[in-house]
């Protein structure tokens, strides 16, 4: 029997390894792991999840720390990701995040600028308004661009909202009071005064995905007073006369 057969073959290619270049069959020869300070036994020294040889001539990264950049994501899931792993703060989709933070802190995807597809980018929801960027904000609409009343009277408008998670919504306005149906909400205001009552009214829809507003102009006409007289009365000439009436 050749002796060699019964010799260790650490990669099992029937080559033992007394006489295998590449006892790890990484693609690096076993006195190139020597020179590196990898393990020439191990295909993979760091446990990353890229070979050695791959870490070395593809990607540029470092046989021997799990993670090179130091951004938290081992090379190989950064590779397997599709993101860079050399640059710390890379960001693929440019919506600033870093792709770090979008798979490890907010679960969002580093190569799509809005996850959640309601037209924020992620970003956006999470440095700006504190949302949630893969929860969507809720859908808003109003039935109009205009609302218009003479002063004194109930103005009014109403519009449509949803949410694709069917999370719990609140509906807020700057002025009056918005009711909420099934689906639907309506706004009103008791105005008083105009035209100093008229303004831009701005309607907000929210939840834990964030928020959106929708606005509508108001415009509060100024009545004239109203003003009527009393009963005709009849004096004598050089008597003091007083006559009643009543104006609003």
């Amino acid at each position: 029997t050749d002796g060699t057969s019964l010799a260790p073959d650490n990669d099992g290619d029937a080559s033992p390894d007394c006489v295998d270049p590449d006892d790890d069959n990484d693609g690096l020869t076993d006195d190139d792991e020597v020179d590196l300070g990898t393990d020439p036994f191990d295909s993979d020294t760091d446990d990353d999840g890229l070979t050695d040889a791959a870490e070395v001539s593809v990607h540029g990264t470092s046989p021997l720390v799990w993670d090179t950049d130091g951004d938290e994501l081992s090379d190989g899931h950064e590779v397997n990701l599709g993101v860079d792993p050399l640059d710390p703060l890379g960001d693929a989709d440019s919506d600033r995040l870093t792709d770090a933070e979008e798979v490890l802190t907010h679960g969002t995807d580093p190569h799509t600028a809005d996850t959640d597809g309601d037209g924020l980018d992620d970003g956006d929801e999470v440095l700006d308004i504190g949302g949630d960027p893969t929860n969507a904000r809720p859908e808003l609409d109003v039935d109009g661009a205009t609302v218009e009343v003479d002063e004194g009277t109930l103005a009014s408008i109403g519009g449509a909202f949803s949410d694709a998670e069917s999370d719990a919504v609140s509906l807020s306005a700057t002025i009056g009071t918005v009711d909420p149906g099934a689906g639907t909400w309506v706004w009103t205001f008791p105005t008083n005064d105009g035209p100093i009552e008229s303004q831009t009214v701005t309607v907000t829809a929210a939840d834990t995905g964030g928020k959106r507003t929708v606005s509508f102009d108001l415009v509060v006409n100024n009545v004239p007073p109203v003003f009527a007289a009393g009963d005709d009365i009849t004096t004598f000439e050089h008597g003091s006369a007083l006559l009643n009436g009543t104006f609003a």
